[in-house]
């Protein structure tokens, strides 16, 4: 089942959104450069969720995320870092779930898997910009541009 596509602009340059999202969670196992596993936990409707996922990343502007472990069986998610100009970056979300088959986990993730992901997609999105911009605010390693658009 399809995920709602979200996203949120963040005023800082992309490689520092990049990495804000990246060290989220707990880093498990570290398969490559570009392959890590990592666990998150989550706190949704006063309970706690833990799941374990394999990240595949494309630095500075893809994140692919899969679950391995956690509370639904298939999850697969993205998170893109388009670098509108030198200081604004859009964090593009998208994503799949499946809570089972058949119509029985049709209706459930319909009706209420689905609502909550999304809600909770939209908080890690805004949680991710709130510290992207309070650290582009201060940052040396990617100092704010007084340049225009991206040529």
């Amino acid at each position: 089942m399809k995920l709602s596509d979200q996203s949120v602009v963040v005023d800082a340059p992309r490689e520092l959104c990049f990495e804000v999202v990246a060290a989220a969670g707990r880093r498990l196992e570290k398969h490559s450069e570009k392959e890590w596993v990592v666990e998150f936990t989550t706190l949704a409707d006063d309970r706690e969720f833990r799941t374990v996922e394999l990240l595949t990343i494309e630095r500075p502007s893809v994140i692919h995320y899969r679950w391995l472990e956690g509370p639904l069986p298939e999850v697969c998610e993205t998170i893109r870092f388009v670098a509108l100009d030198h200081n604004r970056t859009r964090l593009a979300y998208s994503g799949t779930f499946s809570v089972g088959r058949g119509l029985l986990g049709s209706v459930i993730g319909r009706l209420r898997v689905k609502r909550r992901f999304d809600r909770l997609v939209l908080e890690h999105l805004q949680q991710a910009k709130e510290v992207a911009e309070r650290r582009a605010m201060r940052t040396r390693v990617h100092p704010r541009s007084t340049e225009g658009e991206l040529g």
